[in-house]
C-alpha cells in the first residue's frame, strides 16, 4: 500500500464519518463515494470475515454520487 492511500480520507455518504479506504473496513460505492462499516451494515450489508469481503452488498442506490 502506498503512503498516499493511507492519507486519503473520504466521508461516509450516509453519516459523514471520516473513512480511510486503505485502513478502514468500508463499502466503496465509487472512487469518491463510500459507506462506513456501520452504515453499510445498517443498509443490509453483511461482511464475511473469513473471505474478507462483503457477502451481501448494502443498499446504495439512493446515495448521492459526486460529479
Amino acid at each position: 500500500m502506498h503512503r498516499s492511500e493511507l492519507r486519503e480520507v473520504v466521508q461516509c455518504a450516509a453519516c459523514g464519518a471520516e473513512i480511510r479506504p486503505g485502513l478502514d473496513r468500508a463499502y466503496v460505492v465509487t472512487s469518491r463515494t463510500a459507506l462506513c462499516f456501520d452504515c453499510a451494515l445498517e443498509r443490509g450489508g453483511r461482511y464475511d470475515e473469513q473471505r474478507d469481503a462483503w457477502s451481501t452488498l448494502p443498499r446504495a442506490d439512493d446515495l448521492p454520487t459526486p460529479d
